[in-house]
Formats: C-alpha cells, sequence, structure tokens
C-alpha cells in the first residue's frame, strides 16, 4: 500500500492543510493519512484508481474538500456524515 513518505527537507511537518496527490497511480488512500488528522482541509486524489474510502479518512477533523474525480469509487460510506468541517467532494465518472 503507498503511503504518504516524509521527505527529509520537510521534517516530517503534521501541520500540513492541504494534500496534492493527484495522478499519482493510487489504489487506495494510503492508511498513515490520519497523521494530518488535526490540520488537513483539503485532499486531492482526482485522477488515481481508488476505489473505497477508508473510515480514516473520516477522522481528519477540519477536512472540507477532497477531490476525487476520475477514480472509480461509486458511492460515499455513511461516516462522510461525521466529517463536521465538510464543504463536498468533486466527482466524475471515468469515460
Amino acid at each position: 500500500m503507498p503511503s504518504f513518505m516524509c521527505m527529509p527537507f520537510l521534517a516530517c511537518n503534521r501541520q500540513v492543510d492541504s494534500l496534492d496527490r493527484r495522478q499519482c497511480n493510487l489504489q487506495s488512500i494510503p492508511g498513515d493519512i490520519e497523521r494530518y488528522a488535526r490540520s488537513l482541509e483539503e485532499l486531492l486524489l482526482d485522477m488515481n484508481h481508488i476505489h473505497d474510502l477508508p473510515k480514516s479518512l473520516f477522522r481528519l477533523q477540519k477536512l472540507q474538500r477532497v477531490g476525487l474525480s476520475d477514480n472509480d469509487i461509486h458511492r460515499l460510506p455513511a461516516e462522510v456524515a461525521a466529517l463536521q468541517k465538510f464543504d463536498g467532494a468533486q466527482f466524475e465518472q471515468k469515460m
């Protein structure tokens, strides 16, 4: 499973507010996304091969926007209601 690796020059900043992983050939959302649970507001995962949204995604307290266009997601789990600051997700079907 792919993960969000820390780059040495970033010193593993846990106060990240936006992650852009568009077109990274991801099959799933990495489990270590929770390391940003208190700061992440925007998660861009468009144009990957993601099928399911893990429960860890819904533990991101400040998450407001998720870009999931051009993935293989067919439904949003009920846990999406747990996101208190959630503005919405962007979805488009792959052609």
